[in-house]
């Protein structure tokens, strides 16, 4: 980190913007502070020195979900397992499903099927859209079969957290 920090102070920045710095990230934040420069934190694992923006993970998923329901998406498949009640958006996103009275399933890979087998069993119909909940699990699917994955996100509407894969 102390390439990075010396390269970001010597354009002597009157402050810094860091979107979903992660915990590793606090030793770069405690640098900028203890050097003058505000870091303004937008994220859900903000440094408490900052400022704090937060996520708003339950305003995010209605807005995709309203605009899913217009163009006429009624039922949600989520690839892999079902995740752990702590990550920050299943609360919201559980709420906001059932709210909209969308139908929401976990479609595990079976054993043995390849990645672009699996990705190709998704949201076969045109009323089903995707959501790829983390990010680990988005790497993967685009790493391992990216043909598939590209056609899997022309073919349905898929909600991505984070970010969209580039590579």
């Amino acid at each position: 980190p102390s390439v990075f920090i010396d390269r970001l102070l010597a354009r002597k920045p009157d402050f810094v913007v860091w979107c979903c710095p992660g915990y590793a990230n606090q030793y770069a934040q405690l640098c900028l502070h203890d050097a003058g420069i505000p870091v303004l934190v937008v994220g859900d694992n903000a440094s408490v020195k900052d400022a704090r923006y937060l996520l708003d993970y339950e305003a995010a998923i209605m807005t995709g979900l309203e605009e899913w329901r217009r163009q006429g998406i009624r039922r949600v498949e989520i690839p892999g397992p079902p995740p752990e009640p702590s990550q920050p958006w299943v609360s919201p996103f559980a709420s906001a499903m059932a709210r909209f009275g969308m139908p929401c399933r976990w479609i595990n890979r079976h054993p043995g099927q390849s990645t672009t087998a699996y990705l190709h069993s998704l949201a076969r119909t045109p009323d089903t859209g995707l959501v790829v909940e983390t990010d680990f699990h988005q790497g993967i699917l685009a790493t391992h079969a990216p043909q598939a994955f590209a056609q899997l996100m022309r073919r349905t509407r898929v909600m991505l957290w984070r970010y969209v894969p580039l590579y």
